[in-house]
C-alpha cells in the first residue's frame, strides 16, 4: 500500500522518470544518443557468444547411424532407469 502511494504521489525517483543511465566507467549519461550506445554495448556484452565454432564430425569408419537405431537406444535406456526405479520403490515399500 505505501509503495502504491508513492506511485500516485509520484515522488518515486526512477531512472525511467530521469532518462539516464550509467555508462561503463559509472558516469550519468543524459543524452539519447550516448544512451543508445550503451545499451549497444551493453547487450552486446551480455549476449555476445565467442565461443569456437562446432567441431565437424564425419563417420567414415563405418555405415551411417539409423535414425531408428538412435531412437531405438534411447527407448532401451529409458526403459532400464524406469525398470531400476520400480524395483528401488518396490524395495523400498517391502520394508
Amino acid at each position: 500500500m505505501y509503495d502504491r502511494i508513492k506511485e500516485l504521489t509520484n515522488t518515486k525517483q526512477t531512472n525511467k522518470e530521469t532518462g539516464c543511465i550509467r555508462s561503463k566507467g559509472g558516469s550519468i549519461i543524459f543524452d539519447q544518443q550516448e544512451i543508445s550506445s550503451r545499451w549497444v554495448e551493453y547487450v552486446t556484452e551480455l549476449f555476445g557468444d565467442e565461443r569456437k565454432p562446432k567441431p565437424t564430425i564425419n563417420n567414415e569408419d563405418g555405415s551411417p547411424i539409423l535414425l531408428e537405431e538412435v531412437k531405438q537406444a534411447i527407448k532401451s535406456t529409458q526403459m532400464s532407469d524406469m525398470e531400476k526405479l520400480l524395483d528401488l520403490i518396490a524395495s523400498k515399500l517391502r520394508c
